[in-house]
């Protein structure tokens, strides 16, 4: 769960992503870019904790939900990962 206001490229989301975690977060750009939402996670109102609990409460309860979050946000942020990163860097480099 991040409820930041603004993101860059928010770690903690993509570390739970890659361990396959269902994700509820604020809606700005950052979460946005990584998060799709009702896929991966859930995007919710930025300032609102009401909706960051119902969303996060609705997780917990739903092992189903979780789960298939997770498993699409696990595969969703695959082009992350130090592996392809690397590989990336490589062909831009050309090394």
């Amino acid at each position: 769960m991040s409820a930041s206001k603004r993101e860059g490229l928010p770690l903690n989301i993509m570390e739970a992503m890659l361990c396959g975690k269902a994700v509820v977060a604020s809606n700005n750009r950052g979460h946005r870019e990584l998060i799709e939402n009702s896929v991966t996670g859930t995007v919710v109102a930025e300032c609102s904790p009401n909706q960051i609990a119902e969303a996060t409460l609705e997780l917990i309860e739903d092992s189903g939900k979780r789960k298939k979050y997770g498993d699409a946000a696990k595969k969703t942020i695959q082009p992350y990962t130090s592996k392809n990163i690397t590989k990336e860097l490589q062909s831009i480099y050309e090394l």
